[in-house]
């Protein structure tokens, strides 16, 4: 009798432990580092200010052309992320590199997506592994001009190790000095030279070397505006001034 409930023991523990080793290697473990490739996508929303954080990732990334790939069809899920708080997140780094899109401004909406940056990465990050496999419940639609885009997301736990650029990030602005041009008598290539150059932005091609390529009326965040485009670079970038004051309102790069 000892015998057989001895036996009865070591069976039921040896099923015990199998099962337990089962468990374990079924649950993926908290550390390992999850690799992706898409956009890291920075949103800004006009009036409250409010930014937005979120990493989609693509089924491909064309580096030649990368804003082609910011297509619907060629995107996958993604996630909302706060920029603080993880180990190595490279953020001054990522914001600096980024390319700003025009948006064309949204009809009867108080508050609406004035900014949308984007740049293509691997990213390396953390996450726990009880939301791996959950359904995204939120979906991020912009207007981008010319096409709609859309992807799904969640708001996740990530902690984010690493972005590394997928392709060459713009290069700091070359050293020259802002100066007046004669055929400039409103000044808007001076002061967005000296825009740029106070801070410190990205940019491949001296300041000092922009052109206007037309001017426009139009209209920002619900207000009449000057337009100036300018003939660098992509695109196109894009000047912003106060009709009346001719005072520098916005910049934005344009797109690749």
């Amino acid at each position: 009798m000892i015998k057989k409930q001895l036996c009865l023991f070591l069976i039921f523990t040896a099923l015990l432990n199998g099962c337990k080793e089962k468990e374990q290697k079924s649950v993926p473990n908290y550390d390992d580092v999850l690799v992706e490739e898409g956009f890291v996508i920075k949103t800004e929303q006009s009036l409250i200010g409010k930014s937005d954080w979120y990493f989609v990732s693509a089924k491909k990334v064309d580096e030649k052309n990368w804003l082609k790939s910011f297509r619907t069809k060629n995107l996958e899920n993604g996630f909302w992320f706060d920029p603080m708080g993880h180990d190595e997140f490279p953020l001054p780094f990522i914001e600096k590199h980024m390319d700003t899109l025009y948006l064309p401004n949204s009809t009867g909406e108080k508050i609406y997506t004035s900014q949308l940056m984007l740049f293509p990465v691997r990213i390396e990050y953390k996450l726990d592994p009880r939301f791996r496999d959950k359904q995204p419940r939120s979906v991020f639609v912009q207007n981008i001009g010319e096409r709609i885009v859309q992807f799904s997301y969640n708001s996740l736990p990530v902690n984010i190790q690493d972005m590394i650029p997928l392709v060459e990030p713009k290069q700091a602005i070359l050293e020259c000095k802002c100066e007046p041009k004669g055929d400039d008598s409103n000044g808007y290539l001076y002061k967005v030279c000296i825009y740029l150059k106070e801070r410190g932005e990205k940019y491949s091609d001296a300041p000092c070397n922009y052109g206007i390529r037309s001017i426009e009326e139009d209209t920002l965040n619900g207000k009449k505006v000057v337009r100036v485009n300018l003939n660098c670079c992509y695109l196109g970038d894009r000047a912003f001034f106060d009709p009346a004051t001719k005072e520098l309102i916005d910049f934005s790069y344009g797109p690749r």
